[in-house]
């Protein structure tokens, strides 16, 4: 018990008490502010070792754990944590843990696998705001953790970019007092800290790849350019040198005092230089062609043999003018046929014999043609030459368009013969190799597929009967025909009017479509065939062949066009042409190709009433005993009256591309055409009829529809006259 002071009251002594015990309290809440203090000046400079810690680093992720220990100390927590929200995220990648005891049990493990799949599955069913405390804003997850063993947590989303990608948490130490606010806001902080370094990582990698790619376009487009370039500084020789030659010779024949022979020499060498020209203004369009997806293969089974060996003969020319050897090697197992396209492989080997020749100043050439032994369904083709080679940098750049290799020096050409070749051997489903030796010549060697689908079939099966084409065209083989020359070039006009009269046709010139539909409409005579420009001023071609058809002119109209595309030609037979040339068209093609429309149709046509084909003996009926009978004969003139009506609506069909009226047409008059003792109707009707069943492609359906009206027309025109006596009987 204190001892008193006598003069002490007990009042004095109470309030002495109760100060003590104020000054007490003072002095705890000091030293608790102290603490508080304290705490918040260390939060604050974790927070910035936090800051300058992912400010510096490169990989954040490789500095997480280490930052989740300091904060973990900080907080007295037991565990720390990051967890990958999403599946293959390009930030958060991979869980990353740090405990406070270094080697927690299993038991500890499987409660943190718990806690991983809860909190990842509901946060891709709810809605989480980026900086809110997951637990405190969400019961039933924090119920469910706190049911496993798991709390108290504090929890927060890692929001890269305006997109929730991880989980960033903190486990309290068992029986402490809960998370205070400041706790939480150092947690939300790291967070954030973390979040922003990903982010500068991921804008950083961006930019470097941005200038690598910016680096990469700029080499790529100045080699582009480089070699464009190159391409047109060898174009402006390549073009100049027989423009040059054709202008001087023509200049040369313009003043004349020239004999005989001096004109046919000069003749000679305009043409020679002529073809050199539009060779290489072929090869530019092939490339382009080719890059545009216009170039469409036509496959059928060739003689390999003989291909090959006419594309030998071919270029024996241009061998023999360097005194070189041209040799061809076909081994005995290379089938006689193959399923190719005849015209892209011609073309194929005449680029790579030419560039053989071309490159190679003594020695030989070879070609030679074997089974693959590694693949027997294909088949190699190699051209061999004892020439200048290729040195071995350049042979990746050999193929690319405008390049001719460094080491070969200099040659004529547009350097774009190798690039069309492994370009066309693309869409052939082949591959091309190269070897050379500087000096010592190249090997090309293509391999192709020896035959598409059934390669036993193929080499087994029966040779097809040969099929009718027209030989040589006779001289005059024009004569009597009338054509209609429409092109609003006055020299294309001249050059092709030489041509036809030359072979004996009677011509007309129009300048534009207008022109052209009104001398068709006020011909006293009607012209034979039409050969019309497609693009002309003011009406152009397409529209002056639609307006024709439209009016129910089925004359066989050629298009003539510049434009070689594949989609060029369909149009045109689609606006109701029958035939297409490309400029410019080779005289011989021109005269064959009128030939066979003026002269062959007619052919055709005039043989309607004694063909017969192989049909049932039903079939072969002859309409004229049936004339003899009153009653049939007006029969047969009301069906052959109403042929007229009939290619009418064909026309409107065809114009319209109608399938299926085409096809109530077809099958009308494939039934009753021979019946009533036509049976080139029922036999064009049934083509038609089977084209439009097959789906065949619509110039074929076009082709076929517009012979069914010429046959219609003509049956019309010549047997309606001989029927036409008395009236038919009423329907």
């Amino acid at each position: 018990m204190t001892e008193q002071s006598p003069n002490t009251c007990p009042a004095d002594l109470a309030r002495a008490q109760i100060e003590l015990g104020s000054l007490k309290q003072e002095l705890a809440g000091r030293r608790a502010d102290q603490q508080r203090l304290l705490r918040l000046s260390n939060m604050h400079e974790l927070l910035g070792q936090i800051a300058t810690f992912f400010s510096g680093r490169e990989e954040p992720e490789i500095g997480i754990r280490e930052k989740l220990k300091c904060v973990g100390d900080f907080l007295n927590a037991e565990t720390g944590f990051v967890l990958p929200l999403k599946r293959n995220s390009d930030w958060v990648r991979r869980a990353v843990w740090w405990h406070q005891d270094e080697d927690p049990n299993s038991d500890r493990r499987n409660q943190q696998r718990h806690f991983q799949t809860a909190i990842t599955n509901f946060l891709k069913r709810e809605r989480v705001e980026a900086s809110q405390d997951i637990l405190q804003t969400n019961p039933v997850i924090a119920a469910d953790l706190r049911a496993h063993g798991l709390e108290p947590l504090l929890l927060f989303p890692i929001s890269i970019f305006g997109e929730i990608h991880g989980i960033l948490g903190f486990e309290h130490r068992q029986g402490l007092s809960p998370w205070c606010n400041t706790d939480s806001s150092l947690v939300r902080q790291l967070g954030e800290q973390y979040a922003r370094a990903l982010e500068r990582v991921a804008r950083d990698q961006e930019r470097q790849v941005a200038a690598r790619r910016l680096m990469e376009a700029a080499a790529l487009a100045e080699r582009a350019n480089r070699s464009k370039s190159d391409f047109l500084a060898r174009m402006s020789h390549e073009i100049r040198s027989p423009m040059s030659a054709i202008v001087g010779y023509t200049q040369m024949l313009t003043r004349g005092n020239l004999d005989e022979q001096e004109v046919e020499d000069i003749g000679a060498n305009i043409s020679r230089n002529a073809q050199h020209l539009l060779s290489l203004i072929n090869d530019i369009l092939d490339l382009s062609k080719i890059e545009a997806g216009h170039i469409q293969l036509k496959q059928s089974t060739h003689n390999i043999r003989a291909l090959v060996g006419e594309v030998i003969d071919l270029m024996r020319v241009q061998a023999n003018e360097k005194l070189l050897d041209l040799f061809c090697i076909i081994e005995e197992d290379v089938p006689e046929s193959m399923h190719t396209d005849e015209l892209r492989l011609r073309q194929i080997l005449i680029n790579l014999i030419g560039n053989a020749v071309k490159y190679t100043d003594r020695g030989h050439v070879t070609v030679s043609i074997r089974r693959d032994l590694s693949h027997p369904d294909q088949l190699t083709i190699s051209v061999a030459d004892t020439g200048i080679g290729i040195v071995h940098s350049d042979l990746p750049r050999i193929f690319s368009p405008f390049s001719q290799a460094d080491g070969r020096g200099y040659r004529e050409g547009t350097g774009l013969g190798l690039s069309i070749v492994k370009q066309l051997l693309g869409l052939m489903e082949g591959d091309i190799a190269v070897r050379s030796r500087p000096g010592r010549g190249s090997v090309f060697s293509i391999r192709l597929p020896l035959c598409v689908g059934n390669l036993a079939a193929c080499k087994e099966q029966p040779k097809s009967a040969p099929t009718h084409t027209p030989g040589p065209v006779p001289a005059r083989a024009l004569a009597g025909k009338r054509v209609l020359l429409v092109d609003d070039g006055e020299d294309n006009r001249r050059i092709l009017t030489y041509f036809l009269k030359e072979a004996g046709a009677e011509v007309c010139c129009a300048e534009n479509g207008r022109r052209a539909v009104k001398q068709v409409r006020t011909a006293a005579t009607p012209f034979d065939l039409i050969l019309m420009d497609m693009l002309m001023p003011g009406m152009d071609g397409y529209a002056a062949t639609r307006t024709l058809r439209t009016q129910g002119i089925s004359t066989p109209i050629v298009a003539l066009t510049a434009q070689a595309m594949v989609d060029d030609r369909a149009k045109c037979l689609d606006a109701g042409c029958d035939d297409y040339l490309a400029k410019p068209v080779a005289p011989e093609r021109l005269v064959k190709t009128v030939h066979d429309y003026c002269v062959a149709k007619v052919q055709r046509l005039q043989e309607t009433a004694v063909a017969e084909p192989e049909m049932s003996e039903n079939l072969k009926i002859d309409p004229s005993p049936l004339w003899e009978h009153p009653k049939l004969k007006y029969i047969i003139a009301d069906y052959v009256n109403a042929m007229a009506g009939a290619a009418n609506q064909l026309d409107t069909a065809i114009r319209e591309k109608d399938r299926g009226r085409l096809l109530d047409l077809s099958h009308r008059y494939h039934g009753n055409g021979a019946s009533f003792g036509y049976p080139v109707v029922s036999e064009d009707a049934k083509t038609l009829e089977n084209h439009l069943k097959t789906h065949a492609p619509l110039p074929s359906v076009l082709q076929a529809a517009h012979r069914l009206v010429d046959d219609l027309r003509f049956i019309h025109a010549n047997h309606g006259r001989d029927l036409r006596e008395g009236q038919p009987i009423a329907n």
